[in-house]
């Protein structure tokens, strides 16, 4: 009778167990599918509203377009007021369903090409061998610059290449040696619409109508003559003949014109949107 209640114990306790067993891997199971249903509401959420980013990104661009329609409808156009090497437009928040989007038209042709600039504009503005850098990164031949290539990059971590090639964004400038974030963010001057850091004054698309912000012409430094050059040349602070001296070597852009001696980057603000 003993023996039997034993045995009767014993299968009772592996039919406990066993149940125990099933539970504990139907537990885990429940787990696994809920943390899996989660992940899936999580990615359905973040693609939803990477989609409403998106659209609310073309919204965004179909606004300054029409803003811009609007702007060249007028007499005359202007960015910012009084001409200047950077001039900003309206600032303006929109709605698309829940996504936001703010929108600021800049007037890239007032700005550096970086792109385009010599190394003696870019000179004002980094040290030499940073503007060596600048110069081998845009460059499609290895040889031009002076600056490192991709022997430095690749040793970096994590390696990357040099780009020899134009830059796509100004941002780009923070791959190469000797740009960092404090160096794009560096105050270059107090203007109406705030702080202008050393990163607005560059863009890597620029295209502009030989006319000012008023709808005169430009004053072509290449080919102007001295009459023409004379009051220019007395808002700059300089001879005529500083400037025309250095026109055996045509002046790639009116930025060009900080490095003739005596022209300062506020000088040149002043003047800039009248030069071509």
């Amino acid at each position: 009778m003993r023996r039997r209640n034993q045995s009767i114990i014993r299968s009772h306790g592996f039919a406990l167990l066993t149940v125990l067993w099933v539970l504990a891997v139907l537990m885990i199971m429940v787990a696994g599918f809920a943390l899996l249903a989660r992940r899936e509401v999580a990615v359905t959420h973040n693609y939803t509203d990477e989609d409403a980013a998106r659209w609310a990104a073309h919204a965004g661009i179909r606004d300054a377009e029409s803003q811009l329609i609007t702007l060249a409808a007028q007499p005359y156009t202007t960015l910012g007021g009084t001409p200047e090497i950077v001039s900003s437009g309206p600032t303006a928040e929109g709605t698309l369903g829940k996504a936001t989007y703010t929108l600021t038209i800049e007037d890239e042709a007032g700005k550096i090409n970086i792109n385009t600039a010599p190394a003696a504009v870019l000179d004002n503005f980094f040290a030499t061998d940073v503007v060596a850098n600048i110069i081998t990164w845009r460059s499609a031949s290895t040889a031009n610059g002076g600056g490192v290539g991709n022997a430095y990059y690749n040793a970096q971590n994590p390696p990357y290449n040099c780009r020899y090639a134009p830059f796509e964004t100004v941002r780009e400038l923070l791959l190469v040696d000797g740009v960092t974030s404090d160096t794009l963010a560096a105050q270059y001057a107090d203007s109406a619409d705030g702080v202008t850091t050393l990163e607005d004054l560059f863009t890597t698309s620029s295209y502009d109508n030989n006319t000012t912000v008023t709808g005169g012409q430009r004053t072509n430094i290449n080919t102007a003559s001295t009459t023409s050059l004379s009051g220019i040349a007395a808002l700059l602070g300089v001879p005529v003949s500083t400037i025309t001296s250095s026109r055996y070597r045509p002046y790639a852009s009116p930025a060009a014109l900080l490095a003739v001696p005596g022209v300062t980057a506020a000088n040149l603000a002043i003047v800039y949107d009248r030069l071509t």
